[in-house]
């Protein structure tokens, strides 16, 4: 399993969600655990079992808390279409990430452990990627324990960050949304227990 710094780990932000591995760190606790039909919760926190984004119903495809050195992150859960298979998660479709936050991190740390998650992935043109991932840094910012990103992408529109409610601007290409979402859901992303949990492939 690989494994990322603690500044990383933040999403991570996703947000996010390093360079060297850190050895004998745990990332991801047991998948979610059923309470009704309507929600998924993991400890503590509870996402929607499904949602409407710009009138696409997404499903949490998986959810789960991520952990470093027994110190719980944050708890995410990952939506996507129903009928979407998911090892096309990087697709033209409609997706969300939902990031609630156990701790704080701050923008700097955010912005730095994303960085360096994009660019460890072979998929990732750094170059064409360079305005929209500045775009991404400059709308983040610092979280705190109790705080909760919600990031969607939607096809012909682009990416939108949501912290506690208040929006970003759109930021646009299909190739960025694979990018910053493969941060947890690639095969290049924080850990491949964290892809397999959120991808569903753990159950």
């Amino acid at each position: 399993m690989r494994h990322v710094p603690l500044s990383w780990l933040v999403l991570l932000t996703l947000l996010s969600l390093s360079a060297p591995m850190v050895q004998g760190s745990s990332v991801t606790e047991a998948v979610a655990r059923k309470t009704d039909s309507e929600k998924v919760c993991v400890r503590k926190v509870c996402f929607p079992r499904m949602v409407i984004s710009d009138g696409t119903e997404l499903h949490v495809r998986g959810a789960t808390t991520a952990k470093y050195w027994g110190f719980s992150l944050y708890g995410i859960a990952f939506y996507m279409p129903p009928a979407v298979a998911s090892d096309q998660w990087a697709g033209d479709h409609a997706k969300r990430m939902a990031v609630h936050y156990h701790r704080g991190f701050t923008k700097a740390q955010l912005s730095e452990s994303t960085e360096k998650i994009v660019a460890n992935n072979p998929a990732s043109d750094m170059e064409a990627l360079r305005k929209p991932l500045d775009a991404l840094y400059a709308a983040y910012q610092d979280v705190k324990k109790g705080d909760e990103y919600v990031i969607t992408y939607t096809p012909g529109k682009g990416t939108v960050l949501v912290l506690n409610g208040v929006e970003s601007p759109v930021i646009e290409g299909e190739d960025f949304a694979a990018a910053f979402f493969g941060v947890w859901v690639s095969d290049y992303g924080i850990s491949t227990d964290l892809s397999k949990t959120l991808l569903g492939r753990n159950k």
